[in-house]
Protein backbone atom coordinates (compact mmCIF):
# COMPACT_ATOMS: atom_id res chain seq x y z
CA UNK A 1 0.00 0.00 0.00
CA UNK A 2 2.86 2.18 -0.67
CA UNK A 3 1.81 6.11 -1.45
CA UNK A 4 4.63 7.33 -3.10
CA UNK A 5 5.54 6.30 -6.71
CA UNK A 6 9.31 6.50 -5.79
CA UNK A 7 9.91 3.99 -3.62
CA UNK A 8 10.50 5.53 -0.53
CA UNK A 9 7.82 3.58 1.57
CA UNK A 10 9.37 0.85 0.78
CA UNK A 11 12.37 1.97 1.90
CA UNK A 12 11.36 3.54 5.27
CA UNK A 13 9.27 0.09 6.24
CA UNK A 14 12.36 -1.60 5.58
CA UNK A 15 14.52 0.70 7.36
CA UNK A 16 11.98 0.74 10.61
CA UNK A 17 12.05 -3.17 10.81
CA UNK A 18 9.65 -4.67 13.00
CA UNK A 19 9.48 -1.68 15.35
CA UNK A 20 6.46 -0.03 13.16
CA UNK A 21 3.96 -0.97 11.02
CA UNK A 22 4.04 1.55 8.59
CA UNK A 23 0.50 2.55 7.49
CA UNK A 24 0.32 6.05 4.89
CA UNK A 25 1.99 8.96 3.54
CA UNK A 26 0.25 12.08 5.37
CA UNK A 27 1.98 14.19 3.44
CA UNK A 28 5.46 15.48 1.63
CA UNK A 29 7.32 18.59 1.55
CA UNK A 30 10.68 20.31 0.04
CA UNK A 31 12.81 18.51 2.51
CA UNK A 32 10.84 15.35 3.98
CA UNK A 33 7.95 13.34 3.90
CA UNK A 34 5.78 12.46 6.57
CA UNK A 35 4.38 9.11 7.37
CA UNK A 36 1.59 7.63 9.50
CA UNK A 37 2.44 4.16 11.49
CA UNK A 38 1.49 2.01 14.22
CA UNK A 39 4.47 1.92 16.84
CA UNK A 40 4.19 -2.01 17.83
CA UNK A 41 5.89 -1.68 21.58
CA UNK A 42 3.54 0.93 23.14
CA UNK A 43 0.37 0.03 20.73
CA UNK A 44 0.07 3.77 19.50
CA UNK A 45 0.07 5.07 16.18
CA UNK A 46 2.86 8.05 15.46
CA UNK A 47 3.98 10.40 12.67
CA UNK A 48 7.05 9.44 11.35
CA UNK A 49 9.16 12.25 9.48
CA UNK A 50 11.78 10.95 6.84
CA UNK A 51 14.50 13.56 5.54
CA UNK A 52 14.63 12.76 1.42
CA UNK A 53 17.09 10.88 1.14
CA UNK A 54 19.50 12.49 -1.42
CA UNK A 55 19.52 15.41 1.27
CA UNK A 56 20.15 12.21 3.62
CA UNK A 57 23.16 11.13 1.80
CA UNK A 58 25.08 13.96 3.27
CA UNK A 59 26.52 14.24 6.27
CA UNK A 60 25.86 17.65 7.06
CA UNK A 61 22.11 17.72 6.56
CA UNK A 62 21.65 14.57 8.56
CA UNK A 63 23.89 15.72 11.41
CA UNK A 64 21.85 19.26 10.81
CA UNK A 65 18.26 17.32 10.68
CA UNK A 66 19.02 15.25 14.26
CA UNK A 67 20.68 18.51 15.79
CA UNK A 68 16.45 19.89 14.94
CA UNK A 69 15.03 16.92 15.84
CA UNK A 70 17.01 17.49 19.38
CA UNK A 71 15.68 21.00 19.23
CA UNK A 72 12.37 20.08 19.08
CA UNK A 73 12.66 17.53 21.40
CA UNK A 74 13.41 19.71 24.29
CA UNK A 75 10.09 21.10 24.46
CA UNK A 76 7.37 19.58 26.56
CA UNK A 77 3.96 21.66 26.41
CA UNK A 78 0.74 20.63 25.98
CA UNK A 79 0.65 22.64 22.47
CA UNK A 80 3.41 20.96 21.17
CA UNK A 81 3.60 17.87 19.28
CA UNK A 82 6.04 16.45 21.17
CA UNK A 83 8.71 13.99 19.87
CA UNK A 84 9.41 10.57 20.86
CA UNK A 85 12.56 9.10 19.03
CA UNK A 86 15.34 9.83 16.85
CA UNK A 87 16.85 7.48 14.37
CA UNK A 88 18.93 6.96 11.46
CA UNK A 89 19.60 3.66 8.74
CA UNK A 90 21.25 4.17 5.90
CA UNK A 91 20.58 7.43 4.52
CA UNK A 92 17.55 7.91 5.95
CA UNK A 93 17.09 9.80 8.84
CA UNK A 94 13.88 10.15 10.68
CA UNK A 95 12.32 10.79 13.86
CA UNK A 96 8.89 10.04 15.40
CA UNK A 97 6.30 12.07 17.09
CA UNK A 98 3.31 12.31 18.44
CA UNK A 99 0.25 11.85 16.16
CA UNK A 100 -2.51 14.47 15.72
CA UNK A 101 -5.73 12.73 14.33
CA UNK A 102 -7.65 15.71 13.49
CA UNK A 103 -7.03 18.59 10.67
CA UNK A 104 -4.73 21.72 10.17
CA UNK A 105 -5.69 25.18 10.55
CA UNK A 106 -5.02 25.57 6.93
CA UNK A 107 -7.62 22.90 5.68
CA UNK A 108 -10.15 24.17 8.49
CA UNK A 109 -9.70 27.96 7.08
CA UNK A 110 -10.54 26.48 3.37
CA UNK A 111 -13.63 24.95 4.85
CA UNK A 112 -14.98 27.40 6.72
CA UNK A 113 -13.58 30.80 5.76
CA UNK A 114 -13.93 33.11 9.06
CA UNK A 115 -13.71 32.09 12.39
CA UNK A 116 -16.58 33.58 15.51
CA UNK A 117 -14.09 35.86 17.23
CA UNK A 118 -14.15 33.51 20.12
CA UNK A 119 -12.61 30.73 18.71
CA UNK A 120 -10.08 32.76 16.69
CA UNK A 121 -8.96 33.79 19.93
CA UNK A 122 -8.94 30.78 21.63
CA UNK A 123 -6.72 29.23 18.76
CA UNK A 124 -4.23 32.18 19.14
CA UNK A 125 -3.69 32.14 22.57
CA UNK A 126 -2.76 28.34 22.46
CA UNK A 127 -0.53 29.03 19.50
CA UNK A 128 1.09 31.78 21.20
CA UNK A 129 1.06 29.82 24.79
CA UNK A 130 3.23 26.96 22.70
CA UNK A 131 5.50 29.46 21.11
CA UNK A 132 6.26 31.52 24.49
CA UNK A 133 7.23 28.01 25.82
CA UNK A 134 9.78 27.28 22.82
CA UNK A 135 11.12 31.45 23.05
CA UNK A 136 11.55 31.02 27.15
CA UNK A 137 14.20 27.92 25.50
CA UNK A 138 15.72 30.62 23.03
CA UNK A 139 14.20 28.76 20.26
CA UNK A 140 12.43 30.75 17.17
CA UNK A 141 9.72 28.22 15.08
CA UNK A 142 10.35 30.31 11.71
CA UNK A 143 7.70 28.93 10.06
CA UNK A 144 4.06 29.30 11.17
CA UNK A 145 1.60 28.92 9.40
CA UNK A 146 -1.84 27.49 9.23
CA UNK A 147 -0.01 23.79 8.07
CA UNK A 148 1.72 23.64 10.76
CA UNK A 149 -1.46 24.39 13.55
CA UNK A 150 -2.91 21.24 13.91
CA UNK A 151 -6.65 20.90 16.03
CA UNK A 152 -6.91 17.20 18.09
CA UNK A 153 -10.07 15.69 16.62
CA UNK A 154 -11.13 14.85 20.35
CA UNK A 155 -10.26 18.06 22.67
CA UNK A 156 -10.23 20.37 18.94
CA UNK A 157 -6.83 21.70 21.00
CA UNK A 158 -4.45 23.43 18.70
CA UNK A 159 -0.93 21.86 18.32
CA UNK A 160 2.10 23.25 16.90
CA UNK A 161 4.34 21.10 14.63
CA UNK A 162 7.47 21.54 12.44
CA UNK A 163 10.04 23.12 14.28
CA UNK A 164 12.08 21.72 11.19
CA UNK A 165 13.76 25.17 10.29
CA UNK A 166 13.97 26.35 14.45
CA UNK A 167 16.91 28.40 15.42
CA UNK A 168 18.55 28.41 18.66
CA UNK A 169 19.10 31.99 19.83
CA UNK A 170 20.10 31.46 23.38
CA UNK A 171 19.89 28.40 25.29
CA UNK A 172 22.33 28.55 27.87
CA UNK A 173 25.60 27.19 28.87
CA UNK A 174 24.58 24.03 28.55
CA UNK A 175 24.67 23.86 24.80
CA UNK A 176 28.26 25.57 24.35
CA UNK A 177 29.56 25.71 20.94
CA UNK A 178 26.32 23.62 19.80
CA UNK A 179 23.90 26.42 19.77
CA UNK A 180 24.50 27.32 16.52
CA UNK A 181 22.18 28.42 13.60
CA UNK A 182 20.38 24.83 12.93
CA UNK A 183 19.98 26.55 8.75
CA UNK A 184 22.52 27.44 6.57
CA UNK A 185 23.98 30.89 6.82
CA UNK A 186 22.41 33.64 4.64
CA UNK A 187 19.78 31.84 3.62
CA UNK A 188 16.15 33.01 3.43
CA UNK A 189 14.51 30.03 4.76
CA UNK A 190 9.94 30.23 5.80
CA UNK A 191 7.20 30.06 3.87
CA UNK A 192 6.79 33.40 2.23
CA UNK A 193 3.13 34.08 2.50
CA UNK A 194 3.99 34.24 6.50
CA UNK A 195 7.32 35.79 7.12
CA UNK A 196 8.20 38.77 8.97
CA UNK A 197 9.78 41.57 7.32
CA UNK A 198 13.24 40.80 8.81
CA UNK A 199 13.37 37.59 7.65
CA UNK A 200 11.95 37.90 4.27
CA UNK A 201 15.39 40.54 3.93
CA UNK A 202 17.58 37.36 5.34
CA UNK A 203 18.52 38.19 8.66
CA UNK A 204 20.02 35.84 10.36
CA UNK A 205 19.77 37.17 14.23
CA UNK A 206 15.48 36.51 14.50
CA UNK A 207 13.63 37.27 17.43
CA UNK A 208 10.31 35.97 19.08
CA UNK A 209 9.01 39.30 17.46
CA UNK A 210 9.22 37.71 14.05
CA UNK A 211 7.42 34.68 15.12
CA UNK A 212 4.38 37.13 16.71
CA UNK A 213 4.33 38.28 13.27
CA UNK A 214 3.50 35.35 11.50
CA UNK A 215 1.04 35.06 14.66
CA UNK A 216 -0.29 38.11 13.55
CA UNK A 217 -1.16 37.22 10.02
CA UNK A 218 -3.03 33.62 11.34
CA UNK A 219 -4.93 35.68 13.59
CA UNK A 220 -5.97 38.33 10.93
CA UNK A 221 -6.77 35.01 8.15
CA UNK A 222 -8.79 33.70 11.30
CA UNK A 223 -10.74 36.56 12.15
CA UNK A 224 -11.64 37.71 8.62
CA UNK A 225 -11.37 35.09 6.19
CA UNK A 226 -9.00 37.37 4.29
CA UNK A 227 -5.21 37.67 3.70
CA UNK A 228 -3.69 40.91 5.14
CA UNK A 229 -1.65 42.26 1.70
CA UNK A 230 -2.83 43.09 -1.52
CA UNK A 231 -0.95 40.16 -3.77
CA UNK A 232 -0.64 41.04 -7.71
CA UNK A 233 0.06 38.21 -9.95
CA UNK A 234 3.17 37.74 -9.07
CA UNK A 235 2.57 36.67 -5.84
CA UNK A 236 5.39 38.46 -4.20
CA UNK A 237 4.61 37.78 -0.63
CA UNK A 238 8.05 39.57 0.16
CA UNK A 239 7.66 42.78 -1.31
CA UNK A 240 4.04 42.85 0.14
CA UNK A 241 5.73 42.27 4.07
CA UNK A 242 8.10 44.95 3.22
CA UNK A 243 6.64 47.38 1.74
CA UNK A 244 2.89 47.32 2.06
CA UNK A 245 0.31 48.46 5.11
CA UNK A 246 -2.35 45.99 6.06
CA UNK A 247 -5.54 45.94 5.12
CA UNK A 248 -7.78 47.53 7.68
CA UNK A 249 -9.63 44.80 9.54
CA UNK A 250 -12.50 46.59 9.92
CA UNK A 251 -12.75 46.31 5.61
CA UNK A 252 -13.58 43.07 5.78
CA UNK A 253 -15.47 41.90 9.71
CA UNK A 254 -18.20 45.04 10.98
CA UNK A 255 -18.44 45.05 14.82
CA UNK A 256 -15.00 43.89 15.50
CA UNK A 257 -13.36 45.24 18.94
CA UNK A 258 -11.21 48.37 18.45
CA UNK A 259 -8.58 46.66 20.80
CA UNK A 260 -8.49 43.66 18.45
CA UNK A 261 -8.00 45.17 16.02
CA UNK A 262 -5.24 47.22 17.42
CA UNK A 263 -3.48 43.58 18.55
CA UNK A 264 -3.60 43.24 15.03
CA UNK A 265 -1.72 45.69 13.80
CA UNK A 266 0.62 46.01 16.38
CA UNK A 267 2.04 42.73 15.36
CA UNK A 268 1.74 42.95 12.14
CA UNK A 269 4.25 46.17 12.52
CA UNK A 270 6.85 46.57 9.99
CA UNK A 271 9.69 47.27 13.23
CA UNK A 272 9.76 44.14 15.41
CA UNK A 273 11.02 46.82 18.16
CA UNK A 274 7.22 48.22 18.25
CA UNK A 275 5.44 44.83 18.18
CA UNK A 276 4.87 42.73 21.60
CA UNK A 277 8.08 42.41 23.43
CA UNK A 278 7.60 38.92 24.10
CA UNK A 279 4.42 35.85 24.09
CA UNK A 280 3.41 36.46 27.63
CA UNK A 281 2.93 40.19 26.45
CA UNK A 282 0.48 39.17 23.52
CA UNK A 283 -1.25 36.68 25.79
CA UNK A 284 -1.92 39.39 28.70
CA UNK A 285 -3.36 41.50 25.57
CA UNK A 286 -5.66 38.59 24.59
CA UNK A 287 -6.69 37.56 27.82
CA UNK A 288 -7.23 41.07 29.02
CA UNK A 289 -9.13 42.43 26.23
CA UNK A 290 -7.76 45.97 26.96
CA UNK A 291 -5.23 47.82 25.03
CA UNK A 292 -3.05 50.45 25.47
CA UNK A 293 -2.37 54.03 23.88
CA UNK A 294 0.35 52.53 22.39
CA UNK A 295 -1.43 49.51 20.66
CA UNK A 296 -4.46 52.49 19.33
CA UNK A 297 -4.95 51.82 15.85
CA UNK A 298 -2.57 53.87 13.37
CA UNK A 299 -1.16 53.72 9.97
CA UNK A 300 1.87 50.70 9.94
CA UNK A 301 5.17 52.59 8.82
CA UNK A 302 7.69 51.95 6.14
CA UNK A 303 10.84 52.16 8.15
CA UNK A 304 14.05 53.63 7.03
CA UNK A 305 15.66 50.08 8.05
CA UNK A 306 13.09 47.99 5.86
CA UNK A 307 13.41 50.00 3.03
CA UNK A 308 17.34 49.42 2.97
CA UNK A 309 16.56 45.64 3.24
CA UNK A 310 15.32 46.15 -0.17
CA UNK A 311 18.08 46.81 -1.76
CA UNK A 312 19.24 43.58 -0.90
CA UNK A 313 16.14 41.59 -1.59
CA UNK A 314 13.31 43.00 -3.44
CA UNK A 315 12.65 45.50 -6.02
CA UNK A 316 9.31 48.12 -5.36
CA UNK A 317 8.34 48.10 -8.96
CA UNK A 318 5.82 51.40 -10.40
CA UNK A 319 4.86 52.69 -13.44
CA UNK A 320 7.16 49.84 -15.16
CA UNK A 321 10.17 51.21 -13.88
CA UNK A 322 12.16 49.10 -11.47
CA UNK A 323 12.97 51.59 -7.96
CA UNK A 324 15.73 50.22 -5.84
CA UNK A 325 18.91 51.16 -4.19
CA UNK A 326 21.97 49.81 -5.03
CA UNK A 327 23.26 47.01 -3.02
CA UNK A 328 26.98 48.44 -0.60
CA UNK A 329 29.64 47.59 -3.14
CA UNK A 330 27.60 48.24 -6.89
CA UNK A 331 28.58 51.19 -8.64
CA UNK A 332 26.43 54.67 -8.57
CA UNK A 333 24.12 54.08 -11.79
CA UNK A 334 23.99 50.24 -11.99
CA UNK A 335 20.65 48.13 -11.54
CA UNK A 336 21.81 45.07 -9.91
CA UNK A 337 18.64 43.16 -11.03
CA UNK A 338 18.81 44.27 -14.53
CA UNK A 339 21.20 41.58 -14.98
CA UNK A 340 22.20 37.84 -14.14
CA UNK A 341 24.42 35.16 -14.76
CA UNK A 342 23.65 31.73 -14.21
CA UNK A 343 25.82 29.54 -13.25
CA UNK A 344 26.37 25.60 -14.13
CA UNK A 345 24.34 23.28 -12.46
CA UNK A 346 25.66 20.70 -10.23
CA UNK A 347 24.17 16.91 -10.89
CA UNK A 348 24.42 15.95 -7.13
CA UNK A 349 23.24 12.21 -8.40
CA UNK A 350 25.17 8.96 -9.79
CA UNK A 351 22.88 9.08 -13.17
CA UNK A 352 25.27 10.82 -15.39
CA UNK A 353 22.33 10.62 -17.94
CA UNK A 354 21.88 14.17 -16.20
CA UNK A 355 25.14 15.60 -17.05
CA UNK A 356 24.67 17.78 -19.88
CA UNK A 357 21.95 19.62 -17.65
CA UNK A 358 25.15 21.07 -16.37
CA UNK A 359 25.02 23.81 -19.60
CA UNK A 360 21.67 22.45 -20.65
CA UNK A 361 20.00 23.92 -17.66
CA UNK A 362 21.84 27.29 -18.70
CA UNK A 363 20.41 27.44 -21.54
CA UNK A 364 16.67 26.45 -20.86
CA UNK A 365 16.62 28.71 -17.69
CA UNK A 366 17.93 31.55 -19.53
CA UNK A 367 15.20 31.20 -22.41
CA UNK A 368 12.60 31.44 -19.50
CA UNK A 369 14.03 34.35 -18.59
CA UNK A 370 14.15 36.16 -21.69
CA UNK A 371 10.64 36.58 -21.46
CA UNK A 372 11.73 39.79 -19.62
CA UNK A 373 13.50 42.22 -22.42
CA UNK A 374 14.83 44.70 -19.63
CA UNK A 375 16.75 41.44 -17.94
CA UNK A 376 20.15 40.45 -19.39
CA UNK A 377 21.18 37.33 -19.22
CA UNK A 378 24.71 36.42 -19.52
CA UNK A 379 24.31 33.66 -22.67
CA UNK A 380 26.40 30.26 -22.33
CA UNK A 381 29.35 31.39 -24.89
CA UNK A 382 29.89 34.45 -22.18
CA UNK A 383 29.53 31.97 -19.35
CA UNK A 384 31.92 29.23 -20.68
CA UNK A 385 34.33 31.83 -21.34
CA UNK A 386 34.19 33.50 -17.90
CA UNK A 387 34.74 30.22 -16.33
CA UNK A 388 38.15 30.00 -18.06
CA UNK A 389 39.04 33.36 -17.18
CA UNK A 390 38.22 32.91 -13.48
CA UNK A 391 39.51 29.14 -13.47
CA UNK A 392 36.55 27.31 -13.09
CA UNK A 393 36.61 23.63 -14.31
CA UNK A 394 33.36 23.80 -16.39
CA UNK A 395 32.87 19.97 -15.75
CA UNK A 396 33.83 20.11 -11.80
CA UNK A 397 30.76 21.36 -9.27
CA UNK A 398 30.70 25.15 -8.89
CA UNK A 399 30.57 27.04 -5.89
CA UNK A 400 29.22 30.20 -4.58
CA UNK A 401 32.16 31.61 -4.91
CA UNK A 402 32.86 30.62 -8.09
CA UNK A 403 29.77 32.25 -9.43
CA UNK A 404 30.54 35.45 -7.45
CA UNK A 405 33.65 35.51 -9.13
CA UNK A 406 32.54 35.30 -12.62
CA UNK A 407 29.79 37.40 -12.52
CA UNK A 408 31.88 40.29 -10.87
CA UNK A 409 34.26 39.71 -13.80
CA UNK A 410 31.38 40.31 -15.99
CA UNK A 411 30.25 43.59 -14.30
CA UNK A 412 27.05 41.43 -13.29
CA UNK A 413 25.45 42.43 -9.60
CA UNK A 414 22.67 38.94 -9.04
CA UNK A 415 23.81 35.47 -9.78
CA UNK A 416 22.76 31.83 -9.21
CA UNK A 417 24.15 28.54 -8.55
CA UNK A 418 21.71 25.22 -9.47
CA UNK A 419 21.82 21.94 -8.70
CA UNK A 420 19.49 18.62 -9.61
CA UNK A 421 19.08 15.32 -8.25
CA UNK A 422 17.64 12.23 -9.79
CA UNK A 423 15.64 10.47 -7.53
CA UNK A 424 13.86 7.32 -8.13
CA UNK A 425 12.62 6.40 -11.91
CA UNK A 426 12.56 8.76 -14.23
CA UNK A 427 11.38 12.21 -11.48
CA UNK A 428 13.84 14.52 -10.62
CA UNK A 429 14.01 17.70 -8.36
CA UNK A 430 15.83 20.50 -9.12
CA UNK A 431 17.12 23.74 -7.05
CA UNK A 432 18.46 27.09 -8.18
CA UNK A 433 19.72 29.92 -5.47
CA UNK A 434 19.78 33.12 -6.37
CA UNK A 435 22.43 35.52 -4.45
CA UNK A 436 23.02 39.47 -4.69
CA UNK A 437 26.63 39.42 -5.78
CA UNK A 438 27.93 42.49 -3.71
CA UNK A 439 26.70 41.33 -0.79
CA UNK A 440 26.62 37.41 -1.07
CA UNK A 441 23.68 37.33 0.80
CA UNK A 442 21.04 34.26 -0.43
CA UNK A 443 18.09 36.15 -1.79
CA UNK A 444 15.65 33.37 -2.87
CA UNK A 445 15.87 29.24 -3.36
CA UNK A 446 13.31 28.04 -5.81
CA UNK A 447 13.38 24.48 -6.06
CA UNK A 448 10.56 22.21 -8.50
CA UNK A 449 10.01 18.66 -8.87
CA UNK A 450 10.35 17.25 -12.59
CA UNK A 451 8.23 13.96 -13.00
CA UNK A 452 10.26 13.09 -16.00
CA UNK A 453 12.60 14.21 -18.21
CA UNK A 454 9.74 15.49 -21.25
CA UNK A 455 8.66 17.80 -18.92
CA UNK A 456 11.96 19.92 -18.18
CA UNK A 457 11.37 22.70 -20.06
CA UNK A 458 8.14 23.41 -18.29
CA UNK A 459 9.96 23.18 -14.82
CA UNK A 460 12.88 25.42 -15.87
CA UNK A 461 9.60 27.73 -17.21
CA UNK A 462 8.62 27.23 -13.43
CA UNK A 463 12.16 28.16 -12.34
CA UNK A 464 12.35 31.61 -14.10
CA UNK A 465 9.02 32.97 -13.54
CA UNK A 466 9.93 32.60 -9.12
CA UNK A 467 13.24 34.54 -10.53
CA UNK A 468 11.36 37.30 -12.36
CA UNK A 469 9.34 37.41 -9.20
CA UNK A 470 11.87 37.98 -6.85
CA UNK A 471 13.35 40.33 -9.34
CA UNK A 472 10.50 42.21 -9.69
CA UNK A 473 9.79 42.25 -12.84
CA UNK A 474 6.48 43.52 -13.98
CA UNK A 475 4.03 41.46 -14.95
CA UNK A 476 2.99 43.33 -18.24
CA UNK A 477 6.47 43.72 -18.85
CA UNK A 478 7.06 39.70 -19.09
CA UNK A 479 6.04 38.22 -22.56
CA UNK A 480 4.39 34.85 -22.76
CA UNK A 481 6.22 32.36 -25.36
CA UNK A 482 6.82 28.55 -26.04
CA UNK A 483 10.29 27.03 -25.50
CA UNK A 484 12.56 27.65 -28.25
CA UNK A 485 11.92 23.77 -28.83
CA UNK A 486 9.72 21.30 -26.91
CA UNK A 487 11.75 18.44 -27.70
CA UNK A 488 14.75 17.37 -25.11
CA UNK A 489 16.87 15.67 -27.41
CA UNK A 490 16.81 18.52 -29.88
CA UNK A 491 17.68 20.87 -26.91
CA UNK A 492 20.58 18.15 -25.81
CA UNK A 493 21.82 18.08 -29.26
CA UNK A 494 21.77 22.09 -29.66
CA UNK A 495 23.57 21.71 -26.27
CA UNK A 496 26.21 19.44 -27.22
CA UNK A 497 26.72 21.74 -30.79
CA UNK A 498 27.11 25.11 -27.95
CA UNK A 499 29.73 22.95 -26.45
CA UNK A 500 32.03 21.47 -29.54
CA UNK A 501 32.09 25.39 -30.44
CA UNK A 502 33.21 26.30 -27.35
CA UNK A 503 36.10 24.20 -28.18
CA UNK A 504 36.48 25.13 -31.89
CA UNK A 505 35.77 21.74 -33.04
CA UNK A 506 33.61 23.23 -35.64
CA UNK A 507 32.64 19.95 -37.31
CA UNK A 508 31.56 18.50 -34.39
CA UNK A 509 29.49 21.04 -33.69
CA UNK A 510 27.79 21.05 -37.02
CA UNK A 511 26.83 17.53 -36.39
CA UNK A 512 25.07 18.35 -33.26
CA UNK A 513 23.36 21.45 -34.46
CA UNK A 514 22.26 19.06 -37.65
CA UNK A 515 21.12 16.29 -34.89
CA UNK A 516 18.81 19.00 -33.05
CA UNK A 517 17.46 20.23 -36.23
CA UNK A 518 16.51 16.60 -37.55
CA UNK A 519 14.92 16.42 -33.94
CA UNK A 520 12.97 19.77 -33.95
CA UNK A 521 12.43 20.63 -37.62
CA UNK A 522 11.11 23.82 -36.59
CA UNK A 523 14.30 25.39 -33.93
CA UNK A 524 15.23 28.06 -34.81
CA UNK A 525 17.94 28.95 -33.02
CA UNK A 526 19.26 25.53 -33.95
CA UNK A 527 19.31 26.45 -37.50
CA UNK A 528 20.80 29.84 -36.50
CA UNK A 529 23.90 27.73 -34.64
CA UNK A 530 24.25 25.47 -37.93
CA UNK A 531 23.90 28.05 -40.38
CA UNK A 532 26.92 29.53 -38.20
CA UNK A 533 29.23 26.78 -38.29
CA UNK A 534 28.31 25.54 -41.66
CA UNK A 535 29.78 29.32 -43.01
CA UNK A 536 33.12 28.29 -40.69
CA UNK A 537 32.71 32.16 -39.55
CA UNK A 538 30.12 33.83 -37.94
CA UNK A 539 29.37 35.95 -40.90
CA UNK A 540 27.45 35.17 -44.02
CA UNK A 541 28.82 33.10 -46.88
CA UNK A 542 26.97 32.41 -50.56
CA UNK A 543 27.13 28.85 -50.00
CA UNK A 544 23.78 26.93 -50.96
CA UNK A 545 23.34 25.28 -47.85
CA UNK A 546 24.83 27.91 -45.57
CA UNK A 547 21.79 30.29 -47.14
CA UNK A 548 19.17 27.46 -47.01
CA UNK A 549 19.57 27.06 -43.33
CA UNK A 550 20.17 30.52 -42.88
CA UNK A 551 16.52 30.95 -44.37
CA UNK A 552 14.93 28.01 -42.19
CA UNK A 553 16.13 30.17 -38.99
CA UNK A 554 14.72 33.26 -40.45
CA UNK A 555 11.46 31.53 -40.91
CA UNK A 556 10.75 29.77 -37.62
CA UNK A 557 11.96 32.25 -35.60
CA UNK A 558 8.74 34.70 -36.60
CA UNK A 559 7.18 33.96 -33.15
CA UNK A 560 9.96 34.22 -31.02
CA UNK A 561 10.90 36.93 -28.81
CA UNK A 562 12.58 39.89 -30.02
CA UNK A 563 16.42 39.46 -28.59
CA UNK A 564 16.29 36.25 -30.24
CA UNK A 565 14.43 37.57 -33.61
CA UNK A 566 16.46 40.45 -34.11
CA UNK A 567 19.74 38.33 -33.46
CA UNK A 568 18.73 35.95 -36.56
CA UNK A 569 17.90 38.79 -38.63
CA UNK A 570 21.02 40.33 -38.48
CA UNK A 571 22.95 37.42 -38.95
CA UNK A 572 20.62 36.96 -42.01
CA UNK A 573 20.72 40.45 -43.33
Amino acid sequence: MADSDDGLFERVAEALGDQYDLIRLLGRGGMASVFLAREHALKRLVAIKVLDPELGASEDFRSRFQREAETAAQLHHPNIVPIYRVGASGDLAYFTMAYVDGESLGARLRRSGRFPVEEALRVTREVTAALGSAHRRGIIHRDIKPANVLFDKESGRAHMTDFGIAQVVSTGADQGEESEDLTVAGMVMGTPRYMSPEQASGERDLTPASDLYAVGILLYEMLSGAYPYTIGPNHNFLVAHLTQDADPLSSHVRDLPGDLEAIVIRLLDKDPAQRFATADDLLAALGSGEVSASMAPRRMRKRGRVMAALAVVLLAVAGGRTLLRSSDGVPDGVDPRKSILLGFFNNTSADRSLDWLRIGGVELLGQSLARWDDLQVIGVDRLLDAARKAGVDKDEPISRDDAFAMARQLGVWTATTGSLVRLNNDSMRITVRVYDVASERELSTATVAVPRDSALTEAFDALGQEILEVAGAPPTAVVGMEPPTHSIDAYRAYIDGILARNRFDLDSAKIAFRRAVDEDPQFALAYYALSAVTSGVQVPSQDPEFLALADSALRYSANRPAKERLLIEAFHA
